[in-house]
């Protein structure tokens, strides 16, 4: 449907009743609403009682002139932008200066020519119009300017805010962390953790197992919840949770993770996540012996004192889907002796790239834990960092990273 343009509005202000029927009755004709003003106090009134579209105006007239009616019209707010015509028998070329000096936009010198009006009023309400939708446009960028600036604004807070949040479900997740470096008088571990983002879905933990008289037993694990965010960091939370109430329960390594395979499946299934975990029992003393069950995690390298390096296939289902609490897992045990190395990692560290999306893969890992020092945990763990930091080059990283280093 098309909508008619309104039709313009124009003020006539002549003190000559002949002149102003004339250009009445000639602009009605053209489709124009015409209003009349004899003098220039009643023009001010009705300009100002109606905004015209535009004003014809006579210099010479009684009492108020051209130039004074157009002075009072521009030092108005509320008619100043209104375009004015000179209409006059003043043709001195300082009269028509003066016409534009106190605002006019064109002047018409008397007697007129009807189709010179006509083009001169037709050709200035077009850029009127022209201007007030410039205007138009110009206020409308402004106004969503400033809704821009305040959508910003709030945006802004709410990152903070969120920021803010995440970095403290960082400080509680990590709370929840045994501390890196324990003291421990016959077992040395040192322990690394960074998420990709604000918060992970990495964790590793370690136990002193209550025994029987003076046998000692130790367990640490190291587990990759999938997915990123805080999905991953709730379930992270609750992996790690279940974990620790499993600690006092009797069950050999591959029990456990049948264990921690069927509580945590009500966290996991919403999301369809799983919690990847490799999990290693040490029994210290005359007959040393690591004991070694894997969930869906990079299985464990073992470093001799003599430099070679032991890593199984190891594998089994992660935990959260049910499959190894139905299935079992597969429990491999190895002889350990003093100076020997344990390092359990998380696939962060074979899929760390570079800037040229190269990924560290398995085959550098297995030759930086052969090239790795056997001085010290610290050492070793160092020196993984520094290897896979320096092949990284700085690119940003989208999963997280964890080692565990052990030492008899």
């Amino acid at each position: 449907m098309l909508v008619q343009a309104k039709p313009s509005h124009i003020l006539i202000v002549d003190d000559m009743p002949a002149n102003l029927s004339v250009l009445t009755s000639m602009l009605n004709q053209r489709g124009y609403l015409v209003r009349p003003a004899i003098s220039g106090p009643v023009a001010l009134k009705a300009a100002q009682k109606s905004l015209p579209d535009l004003i014809l105006l006579d210099i010479m007239m009684p009492g108020m002139d051209g130039y004074e009616v157009c002075e009072q019209l521009k030092e108005n707010p509320q008619t100043r932008e209104i375009p004015v015509i000179f209409i006059s028998a003043l043709s001195d070329i300082l009269d028509k200066v003066r016409a534009f000096n106190v605002g006019g936009i064109d002047y018409i010198t008397k007697p007129f020519q009807a189709e010179e009006v006509l083009a001169r009023v037709q050709t200035h309400l077009a850029l009127r119009a022209t201007q007030q939708q410039l205007q138009a446009e110009v206020a409308e960028r402004q106004g969503a300017e400033v809704a821009l600036h305040q959508t910003l604004k709030e945006l802004q807070i709410l990152y903070d805010r969120i920021q803010d949040e995440l970095t403290l479900a960082r400080e509680i997740q990590y709370s929840l962390l045994p501390p890196a470096l324990p003291n421990w008088p016959d077992l040395k571990i040192a322990c690394y953790t960074v998420p990709a983002r604000e918060i992970g879905g990495d964790f590793y933990t370690y136990y002193n197992l209550p025994l029987e008289r003076e046998k000692r037993r130790y367990a640490f694990a190291v587990g990759d919840v999938s997915g990123k965010g805080v999905s991953a960091a709730l379930l992270m939370v609750a992996s790690l949770a279940q974990f620790d109430a499993s600690i006092s329960l009797q069950f050999t390594p591959a029990e456990r993770l049948a264990y921690l395979d069927r509580v945590i499946s009500p966290y996991t299934q919403p999301r369809r996540q799983n919690c990847a975990l490799c999990y290693v029992e040490l029994d210290l003393g005359p007959q040393a012996k690591v004991q070694i069950v894997n969930a869906g995690c990079i299985p464990p390298y073992i470093k001799r004192k003599t430099g070679e390096v032991e890593n199984s296939e190891l594998g089994g289902f992660a935990l959260g889907q049910g499959l190894g609490a139905k299935l079992g897992y597969q429990q491999l045990t190895l002889p350990i002796a003093p100076g020997d190395l344990i390092l359990l990692v998380s696939d962060g560290t074979v899929e760390a790239h570079n800037p040229q999306r190269e990924m560290f893969g398995f085959d550098r890992l297995l030759a930086t834990v052969q090239r790795g020092p056997n001085t010290s945990v610290e050492a070793m763990l160092d020196y993984l960092k520094q290897t896979i930091l320096t092949f990284t080059e700085g690119a940003e990283q989208h999963d997280d990273l964890t080692i565990v280093v052990v030492q008899v």
